[in-house]
């Protein structure tokens, strides 16, 4: 779903995050590689920007990434 949600950002957009993505999918892998994760919260602000973009991930009940 990550995936999906980069290739729907315009380019600019995309590179602006490309590195918050690039964190965000290692989260991803080592949660998989643990057997998953249970509700969390964890954000990858682009600093030093001021502008807040960033990229999310929030798992609000059960376990994601098994």
């Amino acid at each position: 779903m990550l995936t999906r949600l980069k290739y729907h950002l315009d380019k600019g957009e995309y590179l602006l995050r490309r590195e918050a993505f690039r964190k965000a999918h290692r989260f991803i892998d080592g949660a998989a590689a643990h057997g998953g994760v249970g509700p969390t919260k964890q954000s990858w602000p682009q600093p030093p920007r001021r502008d807040q973009r960033r990229v999310d991930i929030e798992i609000q009940n059960g376990r994601a990434f098994v």
